[in-house]
């Protein structure tokens, strides 16, 4: 139950996320294309790739006057060729960085980085731990009582460090049996562990369920849909199918199944 998952890890998420950023950033220049773009030359070179292919020249393409203040970048019906260098760099390399960029920092606002940041104070591994300072974002996302939450915080420094507990995990496997003293704290941590990284996650078991509740097994239970689910979503989990096989034939004793 309390085992650790390196999905769950919001710790280094933050420091992450800007300092991929900041290295895609660092690439758009004309330094960092001429250092790919030789490497890309190089490796053409060695396996008898034209990297530079000369095209006949067509027919110039016309934009139509209603696009004259507009920045297009679509090829108009027409695949765009690149003969050089340039063509490179301004139809290929330039807009492929910005369109990441642009996606990165859509995903990672800032109000996405300072609920991590927030989220972190329940984590050991960070530096973070139990600051009171950085709580607010995600205690007003699950509608803690931050005043209530600062309050144990300052007690619950006295009692825990960051060196005696190693993980969230051992954290809240020894809250528990405070949880009637810590009760926003309690509240804090469960729902760090439970905020999914992304939606992804939460598709693809709706994607499994479709998979496994069919017209065939209609009348499954809740309880069988839901086992079957975490079967089919989280197969990194070991399963000794021995002690399921025993567990079973002692379960059905005078069932007249054959186990081999």
């Amino acid at each position: 139950m309390f085992g650790k998952d390196p999905s769950l890890d919001y710790v280094r998420g933050e420091h992450l996320v800007k300092s991929i950023i900041e290295q895609i950033s660092e690439l758009r220049s004309e330094k960092a294309f001429s250092q790919i773009y030789e490497k890309a030359k190089q490796f053409s070179d060695r396996n008898g790739i034209d990297l530079i292919q000369q095209h006949s020249v067509r027919r110039a393409i016309k934009v139509p006057d209603r696009f004259k203040d507009c920045t297009i970048d679509s090829t108009l019906g027409h695949r765009q060729e690149l003969s050089s260098t340039i063509d490179y760099i301004d139809r290929l390399y330039f807009p492929l960085i910005d369109s990441i960029l642009v996606e990165l920092n859509d995903r990672f606002s800032s109000t996405t980085l300072s609920m991590i940041k927030s989220m972190s104070a329940v984590y050991p591994e960070s530096e973070n731990f139990l600051n009171v300072d950085v709580i607010d974002e995600f205690a007003l996302h699950i509608d803690a009582d931050r005043s209530n939450l600062k309050n144990e915080f300052q007690v619950l420094k006295s009692m825990f460090n960051s060196e005696n507990t190693s993980s969230i995990f051992e954290f809240l496997r020894r809250i528990i049996p405070l949880c009637t003293a810590f009760p926003q704290t309690m509240k804090m941590i469960k729902g760090a562990l439970t905020m999914p990284v992304s939606q992804v996650t939460c598709e693809r078991s709706f994607s499994k369920m479709k998979i496994i509740k069919n017209y065939l097994r209609n009348s499954m239970s809740d309880d069988r849909l839901s086992h079957l689910t975490l079967l089919s979503i989280e197969r990194d989990i070991v399963i000794d199918y021995e002690s399921v096989v025993d567990k079973f034939a002692r379960s059905h004793k005078n069932s007249r199944i054959l186990l081999c």
